[in-house]
């Protein structure tokens, strides 16, 4: 039986569910009939450097592009989508410590932040062995 390499995740894992969570929370935060940011004190810092649909527009196109490259296979592209929503878990994490230090979502941005720097330090060992 055949199987498509392409969408075979097997080491991806580390950058699939962050990539997923970022184009689902996007979307989330995109919805045009609540607004999310005012729910929890949290997000005041995020509000005030951008507008709720900016943060949820950034978040969307970042997981796409991630999800995207994951299925397209070259390395390169994901250690960069890596890097990219490894810096926005992490810049969110520090948003929301000083928004609300008792949140409990911080724990939640850096666990998926690890999860995109392991997957970023995978990346860079495969390049390493294909040259």
């Amino acid at each position: 039986m055949g199987t498509n390499k392409n969408f075979i995740l097997q080491k991806k894992y580390l950058e699939f569910l962050p990539a997923l969570f970022q184009v689902l929370w996007g979307l989330w935060i995109l919805n045009p009939f609540e607004n999310t940011f005012k729910i929890t004190s949290a997000y005041n810092l995020m509000g005030t450097l951008a507008p709720e649909w900016v943060w949820g527009l950034i978040l969307f196109v970042i997981g796409l592009f991630q999800l995207v490259v994951i299925f397209k296979g070259n390395l390169h592209l994901r250690a960069v989508s890596s890097i990219l929503c490894l810096f926005i878990f992490i810049t969110m994490s520090i948003l929301i410590i000083f928004g609300n230090p008792a949140s409990v979502t911080i724990p939640t941005y850096f666990m998926f932040a690890l999860c995109e720097w392991f997957a970023y330090t995978e990346i860079l060992a495969d390049i390493k062995e294909k040259k």
